[in-house]
C-alpha cells in the first residue's frame, strides 16, 4: 500500500536523517509516490518530531547559532531550509535559544 509505504519512510527520514517537512515530501515525490500519499505521510507526523529533529541538527551543525553573525545566520539558515525546515520553523528555534540563554 503506498500510504503505508510513504508513512514509514517519512517516520524514518524525521527521526534518522533528521529531515523537515518540505523535503520529506520532495524526497517521496522523487522516489515516484504521489503527492496526496507524500502529504499525508507528512501531515501525519506529530509537530515535536519535526521540532526535535530541526534542534539536533542545529545542535550538531550550527551549535552557536543564536550567537552568529548576519552572514553565518544566512548560510545556517539556507543550509536548514534545505534540509527541508521552514524560516518560520528556523527562526522560531533560533528565538528560543536566545530567551533560554
Amino acid at each position: 500500500d503506498e500510504a503505508v509505504q510513504c508513512q514509514r519512510i517519512a517516520e524514518a527520514a524525521v527521526r534518522t536523517k533528521h529531515h523537515g517537512p518540505r523535503r520529506i515530501k520532495t524526497d517521496l515525490m522523487a522516489h515516484g509516490y504521489s503527492s496526496k500519499a507524500a502529504d499525508a505521510a507528512v501531515q501525519a507526523i506529530p509537530d515535536e518530531d519535526f521540532t526535535d529533529a530541526l534542534a539536533y541538527t542545529i545542535d550538531r551543525k550550527f551549535p552557536d547559532i543564536e550567537e552568529t553573525d548576519a552572514a553565518d545566520m544566512k548560510k545556517a539558515v539556507s543550509s536548514l531550509m534545505r534540509l527541508g525546515f521552514s524560516s518560520g520553523m528556523i527562526f522560531n528555534e533560533i528565538r528560543s535559544r536566545r530567551k533560554k540563554r
